[in-house]
């Protein structure tokens, strides 16, 4: 159907294959934020930018798979300019989001003069109803507005 928003796969005269309606989100920090401390604290990434299917939740960071597939994800961050390390890592949530376990977790990176900024990338499988969130794991990590992002696309 190539009527109004309900277009599933689009194949132009071309050739081009494209899927106007895929499952796909980026959100960035909505304020700058350093987290020194506290394990498990969900990086600020509340700020959405694209949320096609409606399946982010910037409130608290959350994505939630609304169907089976494999995605990828990317996140990033910077190491604040200390002698410390900064990481997070992205958790997955089977049961609703009563509790979460990590599926990637995030480089290393450190900085002594500068912000360093760590990119990553995960192609995690996924259930209909699975929740993902980058939480904080150690160091000295920082986020900011249209610096900083986090991502998701489903593959297929």
């Amino acid at each position: 159907r190539d009527q109004g928003n309900n277009v599933g796969l689009k194949i132009s005269a071309a050739g081009y294959v494209t899927k106007p309606a895929n499952a796909h989100f980026r959100a960035t920090s909505s304020t700058s934020q350093n987290i020194t401390s506290g394990a498990g604290t969900v990086v600020n990434y509340f700020s959405e930018i694209t949320d096609t299917g409606g399946n982010y939740d910037a409130s608290n960071g959350v994505y939630t798979a609304p169907v089976t597939g494999v995605y990828i994800f990317t996140f990033n961050y910077f190491a604040i300019p200390t002698d410390k390390v900064a990481r997070a890592m992205l958790q997955k949530s089977t049961n609703g989001g009563s509790n979460y376990s990590m599926i990637h977790r995030g480089d290393r990176v450190s900085s002594t003069s500068a912000y360093n900024a760590c990119t990553n990338v995960a192609i995690i499988p996924l259930n209909a109803a699975d929740k993902v969130r980058v939480v904080y794991e150690e160091g000295e990590l920082h986020v900011n507005t249209d610096y900083n992002y986090f991502q998701g696309y489903l593959i297929g």
